[in-house]
């Protein structure tokens, strides 16, 4: 092992041909009958070729390993931030399914809420009570079946078919292949990008 090392610093630097050779040169060691098989560019039972052709090669999975990484987490925050965004909307709708289904039969306008009335319930908050919704929630009564779609707002009648109404949603909705996540038809991009980091 001590003879190989000397060989390995004594050997002038080869070139690209020369590097062609010592790779080519371990299959045709094996390929001439020689019974024990040599290792790429003399790198023996030490390890990885130090040839600068390999370390470049080597520099650029590296690279581009960096790149698939900070893919990745710019991925990860983009599906968090949008998960925050589907959560807000959602606490919207539901706040204005609780406005509906209370006024139902009533003009929102015939009964305004003064202006003083409602500063009083928020003081000190600038934008409002975010506990608010969550609280007028809790006594929402149960709403008759409306069948609409969340994501055209298309409105279908409420005879229609379960399965119809479950084949349209199916047609805004992009399923991973490889895990239980769902995407919109909107978010055609990270759905793309999400299957495409499942492939690295």
């Amino acid at each position: 092992m001590f003879h190989r090392e000397v060989q390995r610093v004594s050997a002038p630097p080869q070139t690209d041909q020369a590097a062609e050779g010592c790779c080519a040169g371990s299959e045709r060691g094996q390929t001439e009958g020689q019974e024990k098989p040599t290792t790429a560019c003399g790198a023996g039972e030490q390890g990885a070729c130090n040839h600068p052709c390999h370390r470049n090669q080597i520099s650029d999975l590296m690279k581009r390993l960096d790149e698939s990484k900070f893919f990745y987490q710019e991925l990860q925050k983009e599906k968090t931030r949008v998960e925050g965004e589907k959560d807000l909307l959602q606490k919207e709708n539901e706040r204005l399914l609780c406005y509906v289904c209370n006024d139902s039969g009533s003009n929102l306008l015939s009964n305004p809420i003064p202006v003083q009335e409602a500063l009083e319930e928020n003081t000190g908050l600038v934008f409002g009570n975010p506990y608010a919704a969550a609280q007028d929630i809790q006594y929402i009564p149960i709403l008759p079946s409306i069948k609409k779609c969340p994501i055209c707002h298309g409105v279908f009648p409420d005879d229609v078919e379960e399965n119809v109404f479950e084949q349209h949603l199916q047609t805004h909705i992009l399923d991973c292949p490889f895990c239980d996540e769902v995407f919109s038809e909107a978010e055609r991009q990270v759905y793309d990008d999400h299957v495409f980091c499942h492939s690295l």
